[in-house]
């Protein structure tokens, strides 16, 4: 279950860090990056957490 949310998490963030436009400023560019490793890594550490002993699998 917890797939449903890394998945998409990885790919927004993947998105974001290979996103590129001339119209924004660098400060732009720098938070779209940041935002990007933001939820790439989020996706990578919801995706690896593990289960809790009453859980069942």
């Amino acid at each position: 279950m917890r797939f449903l949310i890394a998945i998409p998490l990885i790919i927004i963030g993947a998105l974001l860090l290979g996103l590129t436009n001339d119209d924004i400023d660098y400060k732009g560019k720098v938070i779209i990056y940041l935002m990007g490793w933001a939820f790439f890594l989020g996706g990578i550490l919801i995706g690896r957490r593990k289960r809790g002993r009453n859980q069942s699998p």
